[in-house]
């Protein structure tokens, strides 16, 4: 199923300029965010009564890239001396710095969302009109031997599950696995010892995650079935509402609904 799903997923690659703008704006949100997360600490540590100028926070870090072997990202020697030495005026600086860069992350992060939904939409789009094509050209016994509704639920249900799992996976997964890499070497610089015994916890995670996707994804998949089943068996009450009522057998049709309606709501329980 998964290898299936990957095989479909490949239609987003037809729109590779607007997939890679989408995955350049993951990297734009994540640096803003390391950066925003680092111009924070100073405004922390102004709040805890440990104030100090730019000029001050800027040769501290100058000496700790040296340290590391980063002496080529200091900050120029001539641009630390136009930085304002008072507290209070570098605390403003940094604020609004801080300020700028979150709103251009959210920017980012809006236009990552955008872009990343127009490919999601194009590639089901295609995958609609093929799924339609070879239903049209399929064998009529094929087809009837589950009745068009099930044809019909499979090109449109079935595709709206098929987006959610792209948007899920392009939109939402891509962005907070770049954010949490981002939050990793950020915590990284600034307590090793904590992030690494965080980043132990990793594997228990990951497996308790992936037991509930299994389950989550059986789960789906009989919610399909039973969408499937649900058409069906309205499509067939419906298209002979004639012979229903000629028979007074709605009490009937409705019974048979109402079953099928139920298991509906079990395998989504």
């Amino acid at each position: 199923e998964m290898a299936a799903f990957w095989i479909l997923a490949r239609r987003m690659s037809l729109d590779w300029p607007t997939l890679l703008l989408a995955l350049a704006m993951v990297v734009v949100s994540g640096v803003l965010l390391g950066v925003g997360l680092l111009a924070a600490l100073p405004v922390i540590e102004s709040i805890l009564g440990k104030s100090q100028g730019l000029p001050q926070l800027a040769t501290r870090l100058n000496g700790s890239l040296a340290e590391k072997g980063l002496a080529w990202a200091q900050v120029p020697d001539s641009t630390i001396a136009m930085l304002p030495p008072d507290p209070f005026t570098s605390l403003a600086w940094i604020m609004g710095a801080v300020a700028i860069l979150t709103v251009l992350g959210s920017a980012a992060t809006f236009l990552h969302a955008y872009l990343s939904q127009t490919v999601v939409n194009r590639a089901v789009t295609r995958l609609r009109r093929e799924a339609f094509s070879a239903a049209l050209r399929a064998p009529l016994r094929l087809v009837m031997s589950g009745g068009p509704s099930d044809a019909i639920s499979r090109i449109v249900n079935d595709s709206a599950q098929f987006s959610n799992g792209l948007t899920s996976l392009l939109s939402k997964a891509v962005l907070q696995v770049g954010k949490g890499i981002t939050a990793v070497v950020v915590a990284l610089v600034l307590n090793p010892t904590v992030a690494l015994a965080a980043l132990l916890l990793t594997p228990v995670l990951y497996t308790v995650i992936r037991k509930l996707g299994k389950r989550i994804k059986r789960a789906s998949g009989r919610a399909l079935e039973g969408q499937a089943q649900l058409y069906t068996a309205a499509n067939q009450s419906l298209s002979s509402l004639r012979v229903v009522k000629a028979h007074t057998s709605e009490r009937y049709e409705a019974a048979r609904f109402h079953r099928v309606n139920k298991q509906m709501l079990r395998e989504l329980n």
